[in-house]
């Protein structure tokens, strides 16, 4: 079954409004979308490890968090894949 026309006109303009609001503020865009990803992994094995478990903003991401090759998550990635073990 269809869903109605009027739905999906309300869903487009919902998105739309969503999306130009995005673009309008990238920076506040973005830091939300870090909190999102630091709240995912917060708790996790690699998130701890990281020292992402306190930070709550992306001034203190960047102050705190040091930048990484993908050479250092090497063994994270093995372990990943040796284990498959949630939280990595």
């Amino acid at each position: 079954m269809k869903p109605p026309k009027l739905i999906l006109k309300l869903a487009s303009w919902f998105t739309e409004i969503q999306q130009k609001n995005a673009h309008l503020t990238p920076q506040k865009t973005q830091e939300k979308l870090l909190l999102k990803i630091l709240k995912q992994y917060k708790d996790t094995e690699l998130g701890q490890a990281l020292g992402i478990t306190n930070v709550t903003s992306a001034a203190e991401f960047a102050r705190d968090i040091p930048t990484s090759t993908s050479a250092e998550y090497l063994p994270w990635w093995e372990k990943a894949l040796s284990e498959n073990t949630e939280g990595i």
